[in-house]
Parts: structure tokens; C-alpha cells; sequence
């Protein structure tokens, strides 16, 4: 997928990185400069520089804009810099810390991802003078990229969204879309979850001229508003289901009534996508699972 704006910055989709899927990899492309949306870990990094290396030089990257500071949307960051001082990690002041020193954000992960951790692997402390720490409604002119505050998900995420073509890059502000266009929207909701927050969120990125919604789990839909429709009615039915069954069985068996409901036949299953989707339910009020 290439799309060009006026500005002719091309929004490139560079594919699902990682065996399994981790993150879906997107490139801004203008001239010969380049940025990427989201670092991704550090276990994706090798195959997300090759596949850049399919339209420019990764010699050539200036930014990374990082939608929140979780590791598999920033814990690569360090190894980018390492390898490129150059460029700069672009990303929201509430979560810049925690990539110049990011002790707190490891010991964190490893405690709520379990065995999803080694497949992300360990970050490192990105320099400060490497980070551009903003707030919302930051733009960053040369790509036309507006980062939007969007709390709920973290109290660190945000939104980016590039005016030109109307491309959303939600982060994890909208739940998440396995896999691409026609997929199954499931939610983005690791504790500590906050609703309200997220609701409110949403009606920010609705109010937005949208396009196109292209989502780091994983790939991009051309129905953005019909998605974060469904990204409140999902969020809205998953809650209401584990309150009430919650009160009455354990997790195991809640999680898996949930699995053979009708519209989650196609979800791929193994212990790295079972232990997603159970983590991404776990910051629902009353979730046992």
C-alpha cells in the first residue's frame, strides 16, 4: 500500500514484522528523507531495516514517531539510534522518561506480558538528546504528522495522524485489527485500562478527516469510521460479557467461551496470540481473566 498526499509524502505499509506477528511496519517517504511510525522491539528490527531498504536508505530515516512507550512499539528505539544517531524518537512527554531510563517500563513488562516478553526482547536506554518529547496537537512539519494525546490505553499513548492523505495511526487508542482490511477488531486493553478515558479518546479521532485507519496490530483498513464504531462496540460488549460471566466462572473457562463465539472463529490460536489476547483483556473492570 503507497499513498501520496499533496505534500507528496507516500504512506508506505511495509507488512507484519516478526515470527509470530508483533507489528505492522508503516514508512513516510518524502524525497530521499524518511520516518518510520513505531520502532517496534528490538527482536524486529533486522527484518524492519531490510524491508525499508526497499524504498530508501535506512541512512535516510530522520524520525520515529512512537504512538506510546510499551515495548513493542518502543523498545526498539535505543537499537535504532545505536545504529543511526541521527535520528530522533519522537514521542509524548508522559513516556519519554521511561526510554531514557527504562528500568521501571522492564521490570513492568515483564511482570504483565509473562512469556510474551521474550519474543519483544530487552530495551535499552535511548540518549536524551535523541528524544523529541511533546504534547498534543504537536505537528511535525516536514511529514505533516499531528500527535494526538489519546489516554485510555496508557496514560502515555497518543495518535498520529498524517493530514495530507487523512491517515490514522492509532497506536493502540483504537483497539487492534487482526488481521487488516476485513479482519477482527479486538481490544487494546492491558491493565491499568481506563474506559472513560478511552471513549473520550475516540471521539477525538472521529472528529478527525480520515481516510484510512492503519493500526500496529495489524495492518490497515479504508472503513476508519465504521472501524472506531466498532472499536466502541467491541470494547462496549467485551466489558459487559466478563462482568457478568466473571461473577460466575473462572478465567480459563470465561476466556475460552469468548474464543468460540461466532465472530472469533477466524482468530489465529497459539500460546503467543492466546497469551495476547489474554492479556489485552485483563484491564476490563472485573476481568478474571
Amino acid at each position: 500500500m503507497v499513498m501520496a498526499g499533496a505534500d507528496n509524502v507516500q504512506v508506505i505499509y511495509l507488512g507484519e514484522l516478526g515470527k509470530p506477528p508483533i507489528l505492522s511496519g508503516y514508512l513516510l517517504l518524502k524525497g530521499k528523507d524518511a520516518a518510520l511510525i513505531e520502532s517496534g522491539p528490538v527482536s524486529v528490527f533486522e527484518d524492519y531495516v531490510k524491508r525499508v531498504e526497499r524504498y530508501v536508505s535506512p541512512e535516510n530515516i530522520r524520525y520515529i514517531f512512537v504512538s506510546h512507550i510499551h515495548v513493542d512499539h518502543a523498545g526498539g528505539s535505543w537499537k535504532f539510534v545505536k545504529e543511526y544517531p541521527w535520528i530522533k524518537i519522537i514521542v509524548h512527554e508522559k513516556g519519554a522518561k521511561h526510554l531514557v531510563d527504562p528500568k521501571k517500563l522492564i521490570e513492568a513488562s515483564k511482570n504483565a506480558l509473562g512469556i510474551i516478553y521474550s519474543y519483544w526482547g530487552d530495551p535499552e536506554p535511548v540518549p536524551e538528546n535523541s528524544i523529541i518529547k511533546v504534547g498534543d496537537q504537536y505537528m511535525e512539519k516536514e511529514f505533516g504528522v499531528r500527535v494526538i494525546y489519546t489516554p485510555g490505553h496508557a496514560s502515555h499513548s497518543t495518535a498520529l495522524y498524517h493530514e495530507e492523505t487523512g491517515t490514522l495511526f492509532p497506536g493502540d487508542s483504537a483497539g487492534m485489527l487482526i488481521f487488516g482490511e476485513g479482519g477482527k477488531l479486538w481490544p487494546a486493553a492491558p491493565p491499568p485500562f481506563f474506559m472513560d478515558q478511552f471513549l473520550e479518546s475516540l471521539k477525538k479521532l472521529q472528529s478527525l478527516k480520515l481516510s484510512k485507519i492503519c493500526y500496529p496490530h495489524y495492518g490497515c483498513s479504508s472503513r476508519p469510521y465504521a472501524m472506531l464504531e466498532e472499536a466502541i462496540k467491541t470494547y462496549s460488549e467485551l466489558s459487559a460479557f466478563l462482568k457478568e460471566k466473571c461473577r460466575e466462572k473462572d478465567g480459563k473457562y470465561v476466556f475460552e467461551e469468548i474464543m468460540k463465539r461466532e465472530d472469533c472463529k477466524s482468530l489465529p490460536r497459539s500460546e503467543y496470540f492466546d497469551e495476547f489476547y489474554k492479556l489485552n483483556l485483563r484491564g476490563f473492570e472485573g476481568s478474571c481473566i
